[in-house]
Parts: C-alpha cells; sequence; structure tokens
C-alpha cells in the first residue's frame, strides 16, 4: 500500500493543483487508487498510517503553508526510491527472434560511475550480453524499455541504441542468446 501512495505522491504538480482547490482530493485519490489497484477497501487510518510510514522513512514531507501544514511533497529520498522500485519494473519481452541485433553503447562519465553500475547491472538482469566494455547485445526489441531506463537515471544523451542485422561471426552469439532462449 505504502507503495502505491508513494507512486501517487510522485505523480506531482497536478496533485498538488488539484488539492489546493480541494483539499481532500488528495485522500479521496488515494483510496480510489488503492481500492482500484489492490482490489481492497482501505480506512483512512490505514491510508494515514502508510504515510506516516513513508513521512518516516523520509520519501516524502509535509509542505508548510503559513501556519498550517499543506500538500504533500515527494523528497529527493523519495524520488530515489521511486526510480529505483520503477527500474526494477522493467521487463523484457522475449519474443521469437526477427534475425536483427540491437547493440546497446553507453558513455558514462567516471562522475556518473553508480548510475553506470546500476544500468550495467539492470542490462544483465534484463538478459542482455556483455559484448565489450560499453557494449551489450540482445536480440529482442528493447527501444521502450532503453526509453524508460534512460528517463530514470537521467542518461538520455549517453545511451544509444543501434539495431543491426546478421554479422559475420554472429554464430556464437546467436547459440547464446537465441537458442538458449528456444
Amino acid at each position: 500500500m505504502s507503495l502505491t501512495i508513494l507512486k501517487i505522491v510522485g505523480l506531482g504538480a497536478a496533485i498538488t493543483a488539484a488539492s489546493i482547490i480541494s483539499p481532500p482530493f488528495l485522500y479521496i485519490l488515494v483510496k480510489g487508487c488503492l481500492k482500484h489497484k489492490l482490489k481492497r477497501k482501505y480506512t483512512k487510518h490505514d491510508i494515514q498510517k502508510s504515510l506516516n510510514y513513508l513521512k518516516r522513512k523520509k520519501y516524502i514531507a509535509y509542505e508548510k503553508n503559513g501556519s498550517k501544514i499543506g500538500n504533500l511533497i515527494l523528497t529527493r529520498v523519495g524520488r530515489r526510491h521511486l526510480a529505483r522500485i520503477n527500474l526494477e519494473d522493467i521487463k523484457l519481452t522475449k519474443t521469437s527472434w526477427d534475425n536483427k541485433w540491437r547493440f546497446l553503447l553507453f558513455d558514462i562519465t567516471e562522475g556518473s560511475r553508480a548510475k553506470r553500475d546500476v544500468l550495467r547491472k539492470k542490462l544483465k538482469s534484463l538478459g542482455f550480453y556483455h559484448f565489450q566494455r560499453s557494449v551489450f547485445v540482445t536480440p529482442y526489441p528493447c527501444e521502450k524499455e532503453i526509453n524508460s531506463i534512460k528517463l530514470l537515471l537521467g542518461l538520455k544523451s549517453s545511451i544509444y541504441l543501434i539495431t543491426a542485422g546478421r554479422f559475420p561471426g554472429d554464430a556464437g552469439l546467436v547459440k547464446r542468446l537465441v537458442q538458449k532462449s528456444n
């Protein structure tokens, strides 16, 4: 339940604007989303308990409007946690091979080493083959997934995806990546 609430708070500006117009809007939205997503009704107490948990973990904070507490905001810690969760949700659909390779190349500076390590780990978990130092390859379409990863990691201009046909010497890759999954 806390994760769903965190994702709702992560929607940000639209919710903030609507909750200014109608203060109980956030509660109604959270309650409706939880009921729809988790197929269960939640009380105001359940939602408040989750909000307190998220605040204690420093994922959210209450914005102050003068003397009273205002809207919920997603903190930097919360944004990082949400990005990590969203990154974990990305999966690659393995379809029949279309005789095309998808080469992912990246040039990420040493200053972004942590992001580079997260990217490598995610690519391996998606089933990419580590072809060379900054080159991974997969036989499956993955443009949508790679674009999501680029956005989540903030590496839009450092990751390149090239689609190529068969090439001399790719028999080892076919054996390792295509025939293994069949």
